[in-house]
C-alpha cells in the first residue's frame, strides 16, 4: 500500500499535494473532544490565571487554533493542547516532598520546552507549577460533570490561542523543521542515520537513510516487543526499512490527501482504497476520471447513491460509503488495494490486505449479484416479514454480516471470517463450501430453537450459496444424479437451483421438509399448536433422523384425515430408491430440510390445502 500511496504524489502533482499539507503535523480528525480554554493574563512578566472557557472541538479549530498535535512514543507535543482525564489529575507520590500527577508533569514539560526557544513564557511555565493544585481542582470539578467524555486542555494567552499567540512563532517555526525528527531520532538525544543506502520506496542511492518512517504506525520499529524471532536492534532499523528524507517527506505529505479522500468504511469496518495503475503513459484522461472518482471538492458526493453513474444500486447498504459500481464500469487500466484497519490512539492495526483488485472483479460482483436477486424464489414469498422480500438484496450487510457479524455481543465476532469472504468475492478466490455451511445451518438452527425468524435466514443462506457458487468462490461438482420424473412445480425449482441442489438426496430431504411444513401448518390449524416440531431435534438432523421423520409425517397426516399429498410422497420415494442419504453430510441435511420447510407455499400444489407457514 505504502509504494501505491508514493506513487500517487506525482499523479496528483505538488501543488494539489501542499495544498493538504499539515506543516506541524496537527490532528487532523474529527474527534469527539470538549475542549477546556484555560485563560492567561500576561503582563509585565507576570501571568495569572483567567477564567474557564468549554468549546466543542472541530477539526478546523484545531489546525487553526488548538494545536493539538499527538507525540508518538516518550516524544511530547511542542504545544500546550493536552488530553486530560480524571486518572491523569489525580496526585501521584514522585519520590520527594512534593505531589504530582502525569497531567502536571506533561504540561511542566511541554512549557519547559517552549521556554527553550521563547524565555518570554517563563511566567506561563511557572504559573502552572505554582497553581497547579487550582487548576487540576478546576480541570477535576469540569470534568466529573461528564467524567466519560474526551476533554483536552489548551490555553489562550492574552485573548490568543496557541496557533495565534505571537509567542508561539518560535516554537511552530521550530517544529516545522523538527517535523521529520521522529524519523531518524530513537530517542530524544539519540540520532540514527544510515549512510548509502538504497531507499526502500524510491530505489534510488541515498547518502542518508532514516530507519523510522511509519507513516500509518502499522510498522513500529521503535517499540519494545518486535514480532521477530531472536529480537530487533532498534539501531539498526535502517537496515530493515531504508527510507530517503524525500521519500519521507512525500509519504508524510501524502497520508492526509489518502485519510481525507480514499478512506471509507464498509460494514463497519474502516479501509483505504488505494488506486495502481498499469502505465501513466496511457490515456491521462482515463487516470484524472478514475482520480475524480475519488477527489471531489464535496465528499458527500462519493456516499452510496450519489456516485452510481446512474443506477442507484449498491453492494453495501446504511451510510456505508460506497464507490464499487463507479470503478466496475471504468477500464482496466489499474488495480486497486483494499486494506482494511482498525485504529485505536497511536496503534494502527491491519485486518486485512486485498492487492491487485480489477475493474472487471468489481463488475464480475454486480454481474452475479443481478443474477441472484432475480430469482423467483426471493420475490414475493407470503408469509413472510416485508422487509425479507422487497429488500431481499444481495448485500455484505444484510447477507454476509447474518452469518458473520463483526463485534456482536450476541453472537459474538466473526471479523476475521468476514474479511476472509469479502477477500474471496473480491478476488474471486474460493472458500471452504462446508465452512460457510456450517455457519449458515448454526445460525439457522438458533433461530429456530428460539422461534424466531429462522425462514428469513434460511433464504439469506440460500442467496449466500447461490451467490458464491455463481461467482465461482464455491466450487461444487456439477450434478451428477438419475433422472427422476417428478410434478413439473418440482422440476421446475430444481432447475433454477440446479448450482443448489445436486444430488438427488438433497431434493428428497428438500421436499421431506416441504410435507413436514405442511403437517405442521395442519397441526396450527387443528390444534392451535405445533406438537410434531419437537421430532425436529432442533434442526440437528441425520440419514438416520430423516429416515424416521418422512413415514411419521405420513401417518401423522393420514391421523388427522388430511394426507392430501400422495403425488409428493410418490416423488419424494422415487427420488430416495435412486441414491442413499449418506451421500449429504448433516447440515447439508439440515439447511435442505429447513428451507423445504421455508418455500413450502412456493411449492404448494394442492389449491384446497389453506394453512400459514408459522414462522
Amino acid at each position: 500500500m505504502i509504494h501505491k500511496m508514493y506513487a500517487l504524489y506525482d499523479l496528483f502533482g505538488v501543488d494539489f499535494v501542499e495544498s493538504m499539507n499539515n506543516q506541524y503535523g496537527l490532528v487532523n480528525d474529527d474527534e469527539e473532544h470538549i475542549v477546556i480554554v484555560q485563560n492567561i493574563e500576561l503582563k509585565n512578566n507576570i501571568a495569572s490565571l483567567g477564567r474557564i472557557e468549554m468549546l466543542q472541538y472541530n477539526k478546523q479549530m484545531n489546525l487553526r487554533n488548538f494545536f493539538y498535535k499527538k507525540a508518538p512514543g516518550q516524544r511530547k507535543s511542542p504545544f500546550p493542547t493536552i488530553v486530560v482525564t480524571l486518572d491523569s489529575l489525580s496526585h501521584e507520590s514522585n519520590g520527594k516532598n512534593e505531589f504530582e500527577s502525569k497531567f502536571s508533569r506533561k504540561i511542566s514539560a511541554i512549557l519547559s520546552g517552549n521556554c527553550k526557544i521563547n524565555k518570554e513564557l517563563k511566567p506561563i511555565l511557572n504559573l502552572h507549577q505554582n497553581e497547579i493544585s487550582i487548576i487540576s481542582d478546576t480541570l477535576k470539578e469540569t470534568i466529573s460533570i461528564k467524567p466519560k467524555d474526551k476533554y483536552l486542555y489548551t490555553i489562550k494567552i492574552n485573548g490568543f490561542y496557541t496557533g495565534e499567540s505571537e509567542y508561539y512563532n518560535g516554537i511552530k517555526k521550530n517544529s516545522i523543521e523538527n517535523l521529520y525528527s521522529g524519523y531518524y531520532h530513537l530517542s530524544e538525544s539519540k540520532e540514527i542515520q544510515g549512510k548509502d543506502f538504497t531507499c526502500s520506496i524510491c530505489r534510488s542511492n541515498s547518502k542518508t537513510a532514516w530507519g523510522y518512517v511509519s507513516t500509518f504506525n502499522f510498522y513500529t520499529s521503535k517499540t519494545d516487543h518486535q514480532p521477530i524471532a531472536g529480537g530487533f536492534m532498534k539501531e539498526r532499523a535502517h537496515y530493515n526499512y531504508p527510507v530517503c528524507p524525500e521519500c519521507a517527506e512525500k509519504l508524510y505529505k501524502m497520508k492526509p490527501l489518502i485519510e481525507n479522500y480514499f478512506n471509507y468504511r464498509f460494514c463497519g469496518l474502516n479501509y483505504f482504497l488505494i488506486p495502481e495503475f498499469i502505465s501513466v503513459s496511457l490515456n491521462k484522461n482515463y487516470i484524472k476520471d478514475i482520480l475524480e472518482l475519488f477527489v471531489t471538492d464535496n465528499r458527500e458526493e462519493t456516499k452510496i447513491g450519489k456516485l452510481s453513474l446512474g443506477k442507484n444500486r449498491s453492494i453495501v447498504e446504511d451510510d456505508t460509503e460506497d464507490i464499487f459500481e463507479s470503478l466496475s464500469e471504468s477500464k482496466n487500466i489499474a488495480n486497486y488495494t483494499m486494506l482494511f484497519y482498525q485504529q485505536n490512539n497511536q496503534e494502527f492495526k491491519i485486518l486485512s490486505t486485498l492487492e491487485g483488485i480489477f475493474p472487471s472483479q468489481f463488475e464480475k460482483i454486480f454481474t452475479t449479484k443481478d443474477i441472484v436477486e432475480s430469482y423467483e424464489v426471493f420475490h414475493k414469498l407470503k408469509g413472510l416479514k416485508k422487509d425479507a422480500i422487497d429488500n431481499h438484496k444481495f448485500t455484505f450487510n444484510g447477507i454476509v454480516k447474518a452469518f458473520f457479524p463483526i463485534n456482536s455481543k450476541m453472537e459474538g465476532d466473526f471479523t476475521k471470517a468476514f474479511l476472509e469472504i469479502s477477500r474471496a468475492i473480491f478476488m474471486q478466490s474460493t472458500i471452504e463450501y462446508n465452512y460457510i455451511l456450517d455457519r449458515i445451518v448454526k445460525v439457522i438452527r438458533k433461530q429456530f430453537i428460539n422461534e424466531q425468524y429462522w425462514s428469513i435466514y434460511t433464504l439469506k443462506g440460500l442467496m449466500l450459496l447461490h451467490f458464491l457458487i455463481e461467482l465461482g468462490s464455491i466450487n461444487k461438482e456439477k450434478p451428477k444424479f438419475k433422472e427422476v420424473n417428478l410434478n413439473k412445480k418440482y422440476c421446475d425449482f430444481f432447475t433454477e437451483h440446479s448450482s443448489v441442489f445436486g444430488t438427488n438426496s438433497a431434493k428428497a430431504v428438500f421436499l421431506i421438509g416441504v410435507l413436514c411444513q405442511f403437517l405442521l401448518n395442519i397441526q396450527q390449524r387443528e390444534r392451535s399448536c405445533t406438537p410434531f416440531r419437537k421430532k425436529l431435534n432442533s434442526l440437528k438432523l441425520n440419514p438416520e433422523l430423516i429416515t424416521k421423520l418422512y413415514p411419521q409425517i405420513i401417518e401423522k397426516l393420514e391421523q388427522y384425515d388430511s394426507n392430501y399429498y400422495k403425488e409428493l410422497e410418490t416423488d419424494i420415494s422415487s427420488l430416495l430408491i435412486t441414491e442413499s442419504l449418506d451421500v449429504l453430510n448433516n447440515n447439508e441435511i439440515s439447511f435442505y430440510f429447513v428451507l423445504g420447510m421455508t418455500l413450502s407455499k412456493k411449492l404448494k400444489i394442492d389449491k384446497n390445502e389453506k394453512g400459514d407457514n408459522n414462522d
